[in-house]
């Protein structure tokens, strides 16, 4: 049975094979990237359109650096929030028993 932890903040974590504490204590920890980075859930969600769109038209989104920010039209704010966004799923993933499996989902 999968756990499902909506945030005040607008997005949801979902987790299957995770306990509910720590879909919580990730739910938290995203909500401080967030706040912090001065970013919103919609932000995120935006921006994982945006690297879509850009991968389906050839982009290595894995090569993108610093200085092909401005080119693609990517907030430095935006990709360094999905970044810790990403380490707290992965740091929580590592804390699950083998074959959890946790995501984000913005509004």
């Amino acid at each position: 049975m999968g756990v499902k932890v909506e945030s005040p903040g607008g997005f949801v974590v979902v987790a299957e094979g995770v306990s509910e504490a720590l879909v919580r204590e990730a739910s938290a920890k995203i909500e401080m990237v967030l706040r912090q980075g001065g970013v919103t859930a919609a932000d995120i969600e935006n921006l994982r359109v945006r690297y879509q769109e850009l991968g389906e038209s050839g982009v290595d989104i894995q090569r993108i650096g610093a200085d092909d920010l401005k080119r693609y039209a990517l907030d430095p704010n935006h990709v360094k929030a999905n970044k810790a966004i990403f380490a707290v799923l992965n740091a929580t993933r590592a804390k699950a028993p083998s074959g959890g499996v946790i995501g984000f989902r913005g509004s």
